[in-house]
């Protein structure tokens, strides 16, 4: 089983409903197809198959339970589901979104036919009119009854709907149920029926924009502002998940939850005795202040960044999710706020974070870092590359992560180095030169593009680091990633660091009086790489032409070269290189 890499299951393939994979089943499987099955139950605690490339399930209607750590398998690239259970579908497109949300488009989600779906959906039309008039009868009595214990099952039952059964409910009849209900947030004499009525809110909250809208214009977003100082962990709870509600439903109901000033009740709640789950529930709710576009003002937010930078020292995995989603936001479109987060030292423990199991966490931290490098001073530069960030980066970059994990850590290790030449001597001496040139030669190339930054910035290092370049075998590559003429960045870059390299050839030439040759220059014209360049000297773009121009007089003697518009290559062609 360890080896097996394509597993097919047709029908009869189990017994019983469940089917739980151990650890290390199935390590090496690429290739796996469900079909006609009777599973209700497919879980794991773990990621069941690392390796996993492609997932197929075909009509296994009565499936309810998916493995939702199959959504972290960097591997996965397709899901096909044919005329698969609504819990399916619903499953993949969950996976699919979240994947696009931490920038990973490779996986790709396949819908074929749904006749089981279309024969559900024709089910639920039928009795549709039924509910919809148990519904009208359960309202009735929550507006009409004076009866307390009619009134619990009525407003329990009116939830459970709400929840379950979606179906479309009158304003007419919201409006009055909902003014009912904050009546009953008063009875403190009854607090099973105060949190009936405050779950009956939260349900409400969760059923659409519309029933947001309403529950806003009938002032529920003070009432509930005021009960997140209530005693009754309860009601701060529901408290919690309503204005999170209204804040994740869209920028203007998340200012209008702001403007009431909920912030200093909600950062109350960050305490040394508040209970785990309270933590939780209030870090939901105040990443989902900051997570809706067009992000908050600054001014809206300034007093929960430094709260923020306290929840990441948390060890609770749901917790720290949370609030670096919420960093992450503020920091790539609210600028004031990353000398703040500088200030309350969250820069070195985020960088411990970039080896955190979690994904979603991991790719949250590691932007994160990425948006506030480039303002923090030399001093925490040092700290971090002390605390060993550089093997941390370099594991990033020879696992199994995504492109956009790998281009990221390019774009930080390239600041990192871009500081001084003593970190670039650190770089190499934590082996992270194989694995960028691996990357040069087989990512894709919005990945190449940063390794080739990280590679221009070393070749501004000294003699003996370019000479390390070198016999590590960096000449090939850059010669082979000039040949597309599409890629103009990727070019610009390969040429300004091939002309670094031979700069340190001629320096070498002019000290040795045995030979005069450039030996890098003639490494360069034995891995083809100068009629590669002679065959940029037409290229569209002005500037690589201007430095295809210089380096071919000026190595290879190949033409004169007018040296009155140095000062317009360098300002013009060179790209902006980490300082």
């Amino acid at each position: 089983m360890p080896n097996l890499e394509v597993l097919k299951l047709y029908n009869n393939a189990f017994e019983g409903p469940k089917w739980e994979p151990t650890s290390g089943e199935f390590c090496k499987l690429k290739f796996l197809l469900l079909q006609e099955l009777d599973l209700v139950q497919w879980t794991a605690d773990h990621t069941p198959f690392p390796s996993l490339e492609r997932l197929i399930l075909r009509q296994c209607f009565k499936l309810e339970e998916i493995p939702c750590s199959i959504g972290y398998i960097t591997t996965l690239r397709i899901i096909d589901l044919d005329d698969a259970s609504t819990c399916a579908v619903n499953w993949a497109k969950q996976i699919q979104e979240e994947q696009e949300n931490w920038g990973n488009d490779s996986l790709k989600v396949h819908f074929f036919h749904q006749f089981w779906l279309f024969r559900l959906k024709k089910e639920v039309q039928l009795d549709q009119q039924l509910k919809f008039l148990q519904r009208k009868e359960v309202e009735a009595k929550i507006c009409g009854s004076n009866d307390d214990t009619q009134l619990l099952e009525a407003i329990a039952l009116f939830s459970s709907m709400l929840i379950v059964d979606k179906i479309s409910w009158t304003k007419e009849l919201a409006s009055r149920t909902v003014l009912r209900l904050f009546e009953f947030l008063d009875r403190d004499d009854n607090p099973q029926l105060q949190h009936q009525a405050a779950l009956a809110i939260t349900s409400i909250s969760n059923y659409s924009s519309d029933a947001i809208n309403i529950l806003i214009d009938h002032g529920t977003t003070s009432i509930f502002v005021s009960l997140l100082s209530s005693p009754k962990d309860d009601l701060l709870q529901q408290a919690l998940e309503v204005l999170g509600n209204f804040a994740s439903d869209s920028a203007k109901s998340r200012d209008l939850v702001l403007s009431y000033g909920v912030l200093t009740p909600l950062l109350s709640q960050f305490n040394d005795k508040a209970k785990l789950s309270i933590m939780r529930k209030a870090t939901r709710t105040l990443s989902k202040l900051c997570l809706q576009e067009p992000p908050p003002q600054f001014e809206q937010v300034k007093f929960a960044l430094r709260p923020l930078a306290y929840l990441i020292h948390t060890g609770d995995k749901q917790v720290l999710i949370c609030a670096c989603s919420a960093l992450l936001v503020l920091t790539d479109r609210v600028k004031d706020t990353i000398q703040v987060l500088i200030d309350a030292g969250v820069f070195t423990h985020l960088v411990e974070l970039i080896l955190y199991p979690s994904p979603l966490l991991l790719i949250s931290a590691l932007c994160i870092v990425r948006n506030i490098i480039s303002e923090v001073d030399d001093i925490q530069i040092q700290v971090i590359i002390d605390k060993g960030a550089l093997p941390s980066l370099l594991n990033l970059l020879t696992q199994n992560y995504t492109n956009s994990v790998k281009k990221v850590t390019c774009y930080i290790i390239s600041s990192i180095i871009g500081r001084t030449k003593d970190h670039i001597e650190v770089l190499i001496e934590a082996g992270n030169i194989s694995p960028l040139l691996k990357l040069l030669q087989n990512a894709d190339h919005f990945v190449q593009e940063e390794a080739c930054r990280v590679f221009l910035a070393i070749s501004e290092g000294t003699n003996e680091q370019i000479k390390f370049l070198v016999n590590e075998g960096c000449i090939k590559p850059f010669c082979d990633l000039i040949v597309s003429p599409n890629q103009v960045i990727i070019i610009t870059y390969s040429l300004l660091f091939l002309e670094n390299i031979m700069k340190v050839g001629e320096a070498e030439k002019n000290q040795d009086n045995t030979e005069d040759m450039n030996v890098f220059a003639w490494m360069i014209k034995d891995a083809g790489g100068v009629q590669i360049i002679k065959n940029l000297q037409t290229h569209d773009d002005p500037k690589i032409r201007r430095i295809v121009k210089k380096l071919l007089a000026t190595y290879w003697q190949e033409e004169d070269y007018n040296d009155e518009d140095d000062d317009e290559e360098d300002s013009d062609a060179k790209p902006n290189i980490p300082s």
